[in-house]
């Protein structure tokens, strides 16, 4: 299987670059307090027949080489977890003729990970065939069994290495997330690191800076220390960014006119609490506005702008251009030349919307604008919102790499304060996070859920 890695988009980790110890430590933070669990003196002695029957079915290879305890689920159920291993001949339709790389270096037919819960039905929860993963074929996969949890952690890639870890609660089963990293072998500076609350769908992503100068220092992917109290580097040489999520996965149709965005988007606040106010004062709780984002296809952004100062700064007709008027600026990145040191050379463009939906070039003079639709809408609490699709006529031209977005709020016919999702210093940004798109596990295994509801309102929907 090659995964295609375009730069700047995907997250990929180091394989064979870290050393053994601090790959360990990440994985650990990951994780928080990782008990490996106990395995049975005899794998399979507490499977009944029929559990075993429901997990082997008609593969004749099929033998049970692992039940780790996994303590207890909702209501006090008993977990645990079966690890069953094929030979060749019972290999999955899409692996390679020659099959998957089993531990010891030799090909056989793959192995499974099953959920035991009390006396129900096994459930499946991985089943992996390491064909390499990638050109490089460096793939690996990597499985431990917690409380009430499986760590999972794949690599892989060709000139582009990756590196995904996933959390996986098995009572309510659901993946609650994901640690994501990639860097480029041949392209110094290039990795990236996100950090995803899979539940939330919440997203933060760490890269770096334009300005970064390689040293021997620098690995290839960012050295941060992910966790729920980690605070995102702000340079000179890593900065972080809040990513815009695609909570619909690829979804091709955009949502009906009138819709509007609750809980499933990106938040971004004048007041200071969410976001980066990169410019001016903090607003009033009672003045500060709200810019909420989603990735709603991958030729459209929605982008909702509450702004109880704008109606009378666009009625005073005080300001003397867009950049004084209430608006939204979109940044994107995109890769010129090389610089002497052999890092990408990172190319800003910038644009703006009115909420009357007419652009603005900005900064680096963008050849390609949105068409922009734009409608007025209800948020959660009933309060007036405007609410902004801008799309483009192909997905070559729309941002999906690195993009920010900023708001900007007006006061007395000047630009006030700026928040925005990533850092911006001296009209650049020092790094734009890449859209986190939420696509469904191939296991089936649920995380977090939008979807519309009677009120046109896009919220989380029933999260495991």
């Amino acid at each position: 299987m090659e995964w295609i890695c375009p730069q700047l988009t995907l997250f990929c980790a180091p394989r064979g670059r870290w050393d053994e110890s601090r790959q360990m430590m990440r994985t650990l933070a990951f994780a928080g307090l990782i008990l490996l669990a106990a395995e049975s003196a005899a794998p399979g002695a507490d499977l009944a027949p029929a559990q075993k029957a429901a997990i082997c079915g008609t593969r004749a290879s099929c033998r049970i080489v692992a039940m780790s305890d996994a303590g207890n689920g909702v209501g006090g159920v008993n977990l645990a977890v079966a690890e069953a291993r094929f030979a060749l001949a019972d290999k999955p339709e899409s692996a390679p003729d020659d099959g998957c790389r089993s531990d010891e270096g030799d090909n056989d037919g793959g192995h499974e990970f099953w959920l035991l819960q009390g006396a129900d039905t096994p459930k499946l929860l991985l089943a992996l065939c390491n064909d390499g993963y990638g050109a490089a074929d460096v793939g690996d996969d990597k499985v431990t069994v917690t409380p009430n949890g499986l760590v999972y952690e794949q690599d892989g890639g060709s000139n582009w290495r990756w590196n995904v870890t996933k959390k996986i609660r098995l009572s309510p089963l659901a993946v609650t997330h994901e640690l994501s990293c990639s860097y480029n072998i041949i392209g110094p500076l290039t990795g990236q690191v996100t950090d995803i609350d899979r539940l939330a769908l919440h997203a933060r992503s760490v890269g770096y800076t334009a300005d970064a100068k390689q040293t021997d220092d620098i690995g290839d992917c960012p050295d941060w220390p992910t966790g729920p109290d980690s605070v995102l580097p702000t340079g000179p040489t890593l900065a972080g960014g809040y990513a815009i999520p695609a909570p619909m996965g690829n979804a091709t149709t955009p949502l009906p006119g009138g819709s509007a965005l609750a809980d499933c988007a990106l938040d971004l606040s004048t007041d200071g609490l969410h976001g980066f106010l990169v410019y001016g004062q903090a607003a009033t709780p009672d003045s500060a506005a709200t810019l909420r984002a989603i990735q709603e296809t991958s030729t459209s952004l929605l982008l909702q702008i509450r702004d109880p100062m704008a109606a009378a700064e666009i009625s005073a007709g005080k300001a003397k251009s867009w950049v004084q008027q209430p608006h939204v600026e979109v940044w994107t990145s995109q890769e010129g030349e090389a610089g002497e040191n052999g890092a990408p050379n990172i190319v800003y463009q910038q644009f703006a919307v009115g909420l009357d939906g007419r652009t603005f070039p900005g900064a680096g003079d963008p050849a390609s604008l949105p068409e922009v639709a734009h409608w007025a809408a209800k948020d959660e609490t009933g309060r007036d919102v405007t609410v902004l699709r801008l799309s483009w006529d192909e997905q070559s031209d729309a941002p999906l790499g690195g993009v920010g977005v900023v708001y900007s709020q007006a006061a007395d016919g000047k630009q006030a304060r700026l928040v925005s999702n990533a850092l911006i210093k001296k009209n650049q940004p020092l790094y734009l996070p890449p859209v986190w798109w939420n696509e469904p596990e191939d296991n089936g295994i649920p995380g977090g859920r939008c979807a519309l509801d009677d009120s046109k309102l896009l919220r989380l929907a029933g999260a495991p």
